[in-house]
């Protein structure tokens, strides 16, 4: 048995996908590509480059409320990281739209400029220079 072809998605939980989806739209080029309901919760897919990422609102089973924020730091996923065609050319837009730049790194162990960028909901996300 093996795994054909490449992840199939990445899946948030939010307390507001439409946020995570304009954010995602505004700084990557994401287009949202269907709306779901399953389980009485709202999720939307977004196709992100080749990347599916959905973002989608707690379900009940999930046993998450309003005072709930981000995962503590710990073990297990850290960020998700995509390759973009202009690195310096976006990080300079998101600095002017308030998007915090975590760390850049002028030689990333692929030898491409890269940096962190705190995305919605504090979530690290990575960028390499294509």
């Amino acid at each position: 048995m093996a795994v054909v072809g490449t992840f199939h998605h990445v899946h948030m939980i939010s307390k507001d996908p439409e946020a995570v989806a304009a954010w995602f739209a505004r700084w990557l080029g994401a287009e949202v590509v269907q709306v779901q309901h399953p389980s009485q919760a709202r999720n939307l897919v977004m196709r992100v480059g080749e990347a599916v990422f959905s973002a989608r609102t707690p379900r009940p089973a999930d046993g998450l409320g309003p005072s709930d924020g981000p995962r503590p730091k710990g073990y297990g996923i850290h960020h998700v990281c995509l390759v973009v065609d202009d690195l310096k050319g976006l990080l300079a837009e998101m600095r002017k739209g308030g998007v915090n730049v975590l760390q850049e790194m002028p030689t990333h162990v692929s030898g491409h400029f890269a940096a962190f960028v705190e995305g919605p909901e504090q979530m690290p996300i990575e960028l390499i220079q294509a």
